[in-house]
């Protein structure tokens, strides 16, 4: 039996990179041993994502988008349909901020304010602000590589889900 070396070593990085392992941290000649280091010891940044989710009353699809968090979404918020209304990734350093547009109205900025706290977690600020009135803030403190959600009542049927995370 012949086997195809090249395709086993592919499929074992993609494995790799579905289980979130990062391939630089496996095998950093791949990538260049100064990239490594670099990323390592900056211990003052975290590269942060947030997600805005439209969460609507009533059985219904999830948005294909949200693949990735549909089993969080259905435990958090059983009997919804969830849409995507935003999302972005970014690498901050500490006291840096990224917003966007959470609904009609509406922004959301997340701030990174602790890398690593002494519990080790990341700490995030959310600002939720809505045309009009006071904005909604919340500090997160998660473990890295753990998608945190929050949850706001946007109108009588509908939530806006506010996910972030760190890694």
């Amino acid at each position: 039996m012949l086997r195809d070396d090249s395709l086993n070593r592919r499929v074992f990085v993609q494995c790799l990179a579905r289980a979130g392992t990062i391939v630089g941290c496996v095998c950093p000649a791949v990538f260049g041993q100064d990239k490594f280091a670099e990323s390592t010891s900056d211990k003052n940044s975290r590269q942060v994502t947030v997600m805005a989710i439209m969460a609507i009353k009533g059985a219904g699809p999830v948005d294909p988008k949200l693949t990735t968090v549909t089993k969080q979404l259905g435990q958090i918020m059983p009997e919804h349909r969830f849409e995507l209304i935003d999302s972005k990734t970014k690498r901050l350093d500490t006291k840096q901020s990224m917003a966007l547009k959470a609904c009609e109205s509406s922004t959301l900025t997340v701030e990174l304010k602790t890398a690593s706290n002494e519990e080790g977690k990341v700490e995030m600020l959310i600002r939720l602000t809505v045309d009009g009135s006071e904005p909604f803030e919340s500090v997160v403190k998660t473990p890295a590589n753990q998608l945190f959600f929050v949850d706001r009542k946007i109108n009588n049927t509908d939530r806006l889900l506010i996910a972030v995370g760190a890694r």
